[in-house]
Order: C-alpha cells, then sequence, then structure tokens
C-alpha cells in the first residue's frame, strides 16, 4: 500500500497572505483614491467649461450684443433651472449661438448635489449673473486638489467669494 503526503498551506500561512493582500490594497487606495481623481476630472471639466462660457460672452458683448436683463442678482439664472439653449432663452440672457452650440452643463450632468473640497453642500450647477455689461459665472469645484493650497481655485479667482470658483468681467457681482 502506498501512502500519499498531502500538501496544504496552513492556516497561519493563508491569515499572512491574506493580512498582506489587505495592507497592500488598503494602502494602495488610500495614495490613489480612485474618488478623488474622478473628482479632479470633473473638476478640470467645469473649469474648462467656463472657460468656453466665458470667452463666448466676451466675444459677444465685444460685438455689440447687451444682457437682456433677465439673470440679475436678485433673480440669478442657473444651469439647473434654465435650459442649454445659447439663442438667450437659456440660463445665459445673450445669443451665443454664434459661439456655441449649447451652453455647458455641470459634468454630473446636474445629476446630483456633492460637498465641494472645501466641505461646503453645493448642487451641481452655473450661476449666472449679469449687471450692466458685466458678468459673473460662478460654481463650487469637487476635489480637494483646487481647493488647497497650493492649488486654491476659490481664493486665486479674483472673486469676492471664498466658497465659489467665479470667473466673467466683475467677479463682486455674487
Amino acid at each position: 500500500m502506498k501512502i500519499t503526503v498531502v500538501r496544504a498551506f496552513s492556516l497561519v500561512e493563508v491569515m499572512v497572505v491574506v493580512a498582506m493582500v489587505g495592507i497592500v490594497s488598503s494602502v494602495s487606495y488610500f495614495y490613489l483614491n480612485p474618488f478623488e481623481h474622478f473628482k479632479k476630472a470633473r473638476d478640470s471639466q467645469r473649469l474648462q467649461n467656463l472657460n468656453s462660457l466665458k470667452t463666448a460672452l466676451v466675444l459677444a458683448l465685444q460685438n455689440g450684443q447687451s444682457f437682456s436683463g433677465r439673470c440679475t442678482l436678485v433673480n440669478p439664472c442657473d444651469s439647473l433651472s434654465g435650459t442649454t439653449n445659447a439663442d438667450g432663452s437659456g440660463f445665459v440672457d445673450l445669443d451665443l449661438s454664434k459661439y456655441l452650440t449649447a451652453l455647458p452643463r455641470d459634468p454630473s450632468h446636474n445629476n446630483f448635489s456633492f460637498i465641494d473640497g472645501k466641505g461646503n453642500a453645493s448642487p451641481a450647477a452655473f450661476q449666472f449673473v449679469a449687471s450692466g455689461s458685466d458678468f459673473e459665472i460662478r460654481t463650487r469645484l469637487e476635489s480637494k486638489f483646487f481647493t488647497t493650497n497650493p492649488n486654491d481655485k476659490y481664493l486665486d479667482d479674483g472673486g469676492d467669494d471664498n466658497d465659489y470658483f467665479e470667473t466673467g468681467t466683475k467677479l463682486t457681482i455674487l
């Protein structure tokens, strides 16, 4: 009769391997933090959208257009309640159809609110106000990368509100 020896891992060996895998995944998650990368990507898109919108507004104003007076400090317009029509009936009260096919939306497609990088609750929206021939557009940013030093966009935008990223021709309207 032949005796067969079965080789197997002991319980201690298995536990050591599981513990090591757990430690490596925890460290990887902490340093890679995929959710922060998604927030940073959406913020980059937000900043790009606002820059495109600002450029279109400046061009329209330089070509003699003027605001209708619909989006005021008392009644600001925002991308949640307004449409993306670039013909002046959207959340911006100026005809930008010559420069944009549609007004930009928040990269989250306005489907949710979020806590920004400084801990403020925020709807995923752009706010717009015009006063005379000046305008201001603002939003909040999700990523801590853009809301903490040395990259704090809230402080470095030149605006008067340190809880928003602001852009436009006059950053003290809102």
